[in-house]
């Protein structure tokens, strides 16, 4: 027979036939509240893993929409250079420079919308799955 079981006089050992170890009472309780240490200080870790792969989207969002602004600033530059050639000399040199304006605003517009799709996609907050969510409120 398994050490810890006994034979209960029934049909064989069942769980009601199972023993403890002989343990004292204040063991066993020392041993509960170090396994639920445990339990706790793993779950922070992984709270904080998640937390850090989701800081890392975000900064790469943040680049992304910070390089889509410059981008922006630098469009508007070139436009605003291009009506100024175009009201003070009237010739080809404005359309050059309109044509520049409108190429990096295109470009800067496009990097900010991929920022932004980006930042939306991350989840600050740890999503919990719904069983898990139930066991909580319960």
């Amino acid at each position: 027979m398994a050490p810890g079981l006994r034979f209960t006089g029934r049909r064989g050992i069942g769980a009601v036939g199972m023993s403890l170890p002989d343990q004292s009472l204040s063991t066993l309780l020392r041993n509960i509240i170090a396994d639920v240490q445990d339990l706790i200080r793993s779950e922070i870790r992984f709270v904080k893993a998640d937390l850090w792969d989701h800081a890392r989207g975000l900064r790469s969002a943040a680049v992304l929409i910070g390089a889509g602004t410059i981008t922006t600033l630098f469009a508007l530059l070139f436009a605003l250079c291009s009506l100024m050639l175009a009201l003070a000399l009237v010739l080809p040199p404005w359309a050059a420079a309109l044509i520049v304006g409108t190429v990096l605003g295109a470009g800067g517009a496009y990097t900010l919308r991929s920022g932004i799709r980006r930042a939306k996609r991350v989840h600050v907050v740890p999503v919990l799955p719904q069983a898990k969510a139930k066991e909580i409120t319960q």
